[in-house]
């Protein structure tokens, strides 16, 4: 079991248990630990209840048990949590009680909120659309009931909502189009009733939806586009599941639906006329004449002995290709000590390396947020615009 004594570590600032025997209660001490940032208590045999004082943890953000024993009902204490981007208390199959509306006050909650294969009941609060930097959002295979809240159209970050295998009822709100972002929908095994929503047809990124088992009835809307599956259920469904829906195309010959459309650009290279052939190569032969003319006369204009340089040398000699384990070392192994801050799709640490005196800065991707990329390149793009005497040139 944990030691009481834990309590003691006053500057801890990770705790992780995971992925082994341990099994008992979680200490009241570990509440003490006022310095702790990040809790993993995953893939072991605790048991017991989560401890009301949790909450005295103001600088924690991330508290991740799934797959452990707890039971019990969610503290309402956890909505103190100021800091928290992280919940995760999915597979502790006898935590009991409904969803705790303070934790949906959490605004900070960003990376995601995982509360699926419990025993949880009731509805989802009102309060989730306080959750508006929220991206996957996932309390399936519980005992949830009653409507979506309309509130959750405030959610306009959200990129996963995962509903399935609940007691959700009634019909599929159309506010569910605002949420813009919306990647994966999943509503399967439920209680949903009356029509698929054209509102679904709406939601712009959506490239997974879930709808099976449930009592939905009528046809698929008409804004819904693109293949029909030939196996499964779509095997045997027949025309008048899918009549109406010009954008449909593809699936058994039996539904009468008109070919998917191959590449484009093939079909029109066949189809290119030969004198368009003939003109085109024209121009290519003129563009690469003019090309030759041009570098010959920029070579007359280079002194004698002044050399060209590759584009790409500048970048070769000024910046090194550094390797994993100097970085490594360099951080301290990802010590919080050279910790510089964190992001909603990173960390950034100070490194030092054995080689050379200067300071580097060394951003780690969390890799689970598809738009991490993009955030650097516009970091990049705003500080190469930007001169100041605290901010390193890019």
């Amino acid at each position: 079991s944990i030691p009481v004594d834990i309590g003691n570590l006053a500057g801890l600032g990770t705790l992780s248990i995971a992925n082994n025997s341990m099994y008992g209660v979680i200490p009241e001490s570990i509440c003490k630990l006022q310095n702790l940032i990040e809790l993993y208590l995953y893939n072991n045999s605790l048991s017991g209840f989560i401890p009301q004082s949790l909450g005295n943890l103001s600088e924690l953000n991330k508290l991740v048990a799934r797959n452990c024993a707890l039971e019990g009902p969610i503290p309402a204490s956890q909505g103190e949590l100021k800091n928290l981007i992280v919940l995760e208390l999915s597979k502790n199959y006898h935590l009991n009680g409904s969803m705790p509306k303070e934790i949906f006050k959490l605004p900070s909650l960003s990376w995601y909120l995982d509360l699926s294969y419990n025993s949880l009941s009731g509805p989802i609060p009102n309060e989730v659309g306080s959750l508006t930097n929220l991206n996957p959002l996932t309390p399936s295979g519980n005992r949830l009931s009653g409507k979506i809240p309309e509130s959750i159209q405030n959610c306009k970050v959200l990129e996963w909502l995962s509903l399935d295998s609940n007691l959700f009822e009634g019909s599929i709100p159309q506010s569910i189009k605002i949420i813009n972002g919306l990647h994966q929908l999943n509503l399967t095994m439920n209680k949903w009733s009356g029509n698929i929503p054209d509102a679904i047809g709406n939601i712009g990124n959506l490239q997974e939806l879930y709808l099976a088992k449930n009592n939905l009835s009528g046809s698929i809307p008409l804004v819904l586009r693109g293949e029909v599956p030939k196996e499964g259920v779509f095997r045997n469904i027949t025309y008048s599941a899918v009549a109406g829906n010009v954008n449909l195309c593809g699936g058994t010959p039996q539904l009468h639906l008109h070919p998917c459309p191959t590449s484009h650009l093939t079909k029109n290279k066949r189809k290119m006329p030969k004198y368009l052939l003939i003109s085109l190569a024209t121009v290519e032969t003129i563009l690469f004449s003019l090309l030759v003319i041009l570098l010959i006369w920029i070579l007359k204009k280079i002194k004698p002995g002044q050399k060209i340089l590759p584009q790409n040398s500048f970048v070769d000699n000024h910046y090194k290709r550094i390797p994993y384990h100097a970085l490594l070392r360099g951080i301290n192994e990802f010590s919080e000590v050279n910790l510089l801050g964190r992001g909603s799709y990173g960390v950034v640490y100070k490194c030092v390396l054995d080689t050379e005196e200067r300071t580097l800065a060394v951003k780690v991707f969390n890799l689970a947020q598809s738009r991490h990329f993009k955030s650097l390149e516009g970091e990049c793009e705003v500080m190469r615009m930007i001169r100041h005497c605290c901010l390193i040139k890019i």
